[in-house]
């Protein structure tokens, strides 16, 4: 065994101290014995801080790492956010993956949610790190997938400091803008909106297209693995999420968090979007219908998925052994606008890299919010981009913006109206009892159903093309 290193001498100032105070507590001896244990530690203090130790300083903090968080603090200030900026609000959005309007609406309303994220003052009286430090460090980590090690040079944080603000960030995030821009049901108004935008690229009636999409997961615990490990994805274990998006890219369902052992179908089977479908919760028809080959149909909406997915009234499926020109154009039509979902998936994926690699955290339930909080941003400036307020990155030149974010971003939904509710016919939630859940379950999953559909739009594609 290594032998310990000798005893660096007291400086003059404690060896002084020392003396004072043992003639002070002579003739005590807890007290006595309580300054000899002071003058140790003493000792191993200045041993640590000694050139003889090659050792860090105080815990937690290496030796010499003074890291002069103001200095940080400025130079990102000045080159984003200052009155004159270095970089431009298109160089912000390409660094940070996130409009400088955004910013703008996130630095605003997120303190009102968590107020630990303003600069506070310790209990020295120095002041902490300020709110825009706080933001763009998780903005960065979100679109760059850079470890917290990584930003320690340029954000003046300690790694942990680094994850605790991350994490409060995704919390505040989801709290202020989940209930508006995650798993919200569609209005009248937008669900109309989005069946036009379909009716225009030939499927009438269309509500979106779904899909399945996977996430690798480095760090899985070894108890789970089991469950999550896919061969045919990964050597690693997966992770597999649902969503389902319209035209513009609009997420309005995401699922996520079942084991990647699961292909389309059973997670599917516990899928809330179809869960509250079968159920009557979520509305599946418009108030008068639509239009497809010259009629007024009064059929359920439809989504538009892969092959994997079964033969139900609500799904418009790719034709596998197309017979006839007729088949092969509807399957191939079908494709096309199919690639809504999977461009929404690699838009968020181009976007916030963290969801591109792997994931390194030990958590299932962090990554769900770290992806709730990707899906969320993404929905806030696909509606940015719908209504225009990112010409000029929403700032004229004043610098003041041309709309009400906060209006447009913190209420609830939007114009239009509840979530579409329809009469008994539909099958609203509560209303029926058990008879008319089967009901809706036989009408959802009417293969006769799904075979009529597939003839009408068949027909109705092959009659509008060329056009």
């Amino acid at each position: 065994m290594s032998s310990l290193p000798p005893p660096v001498p007291l400086p003059e100032e404690l060896r002084d101290m020392q003396d004072v105070a043992w003639d002070l507590l002579r003739d005590d001896e807890e007290d006595a014995a309580v300054v000899h244990a002071a003058a140790a530690a003493a000792r191993v203090v200045v041993y640590r801080g000694s050139p003889m130790s090659n050792g860090p300083g105080w815990r937690g903090r290496c030796l010499g790492s003074a890291r002069n968080i103001p200095r940080g603090h400025d130079s990102w200030f000045n080159d984003y956010l200052g009155p004159t900026p270095v970089y431009t609000a298109a160089q912000f959005r390409t660094r940070f993956r996130v409009p400088l309007a955004l910013y703008r609406l996130l630095e605003r309303e997120l303190p009102r949610v968590e107020p630990s994220l303003r600069q506070r003052t310790d209990a020295t009286g120095r002041l902490g790190h300020p709110l825009y430090a706080k933001l763009l460090n998780s903005l960065r980590r979100l679109g760059s997938d850079v470890s917290f090690q990584d930003l320690d040079d340029q954000f003046r944080k300690a790694s942990e400091t680094q994850r605790q603000v991350f994490t409060t960030f995704l919390h505040a995030v989801r709290s202020r803008f989940g209930p508006r821009f995650l798993n919200r049901e569609p209005t009248a108004l937008e669900l109309r909106c989005i069946t036009d935008q379909y009716a225009a690229r030939g499927f009438p009636g269309c509500a979106g297209a779904v899909d399945c999409m996977k996430l690798i997961w480095k760090n899985c615990p070894r108890a789970l693995k089991g469950q999550f490990h896919n061969p045919k994805d990964s050597k690693m274990a997966v992770i597999s999420w649902e969503a389902a998006a319209d035209s513009s890219l609009y997420c309005w369902h995401w699922f996520a968090g079942r084991p990647g052992t699961n292909n389309d179908v059973n997670v599917l089977d516990n899928s809330p979007l179809f869960t509250d479908i079968l159920s009557g919760r979520r509305c599946m028809h418009l108030p008068d219908g639509y239009v497809l080959n010259g009629l007024r149909r009064r059929w359920r909406l439809y989504l538009l998925g892969d092959g994997i997915y079964p033969r139900w009234a609500i799904f418009f499926l790719p034709i596998s052994t197309p017979t006839s020109d007729k088949e092969k154009h509807a399957g191939k039509m079908q494709e096309s606008v199919r690639k809504d979902v999977e461009r929404m998936f690699g838009c968020l994926q181009g976007r916030f890299l963290i969801l591109r690699r792997e994931r390194h955290e030990w958590s299932e339930e962090t990554i769900l919010l770290i992806a709730q909080v990707c899906v969320i941003l993404h929905n806030m400036i696909v509606v940015m981009q719908r209504e225009g307020d990112l010409a000029g990155e929403a700032f004229g030149e004043d610098g003041e913006t041309p709309v009400d974010l906060v209006q447009e971003f913190s209420t609830g939904p939007p114009a239009g109206g509840e979530p579409l509710v329809v009469g008994p016919a539909g099958g609203p939630a509560g209303v029926g009892g058990l008879p008319a859940l089967l009901e809706r379950v036989s009408a959802v999953k009417s293969e006769y159903g799904h075979l009529t559909l597939r003839a009408a739009l068949t027909d109705h594609l092959w009659a509008i093309r060329g056009e």
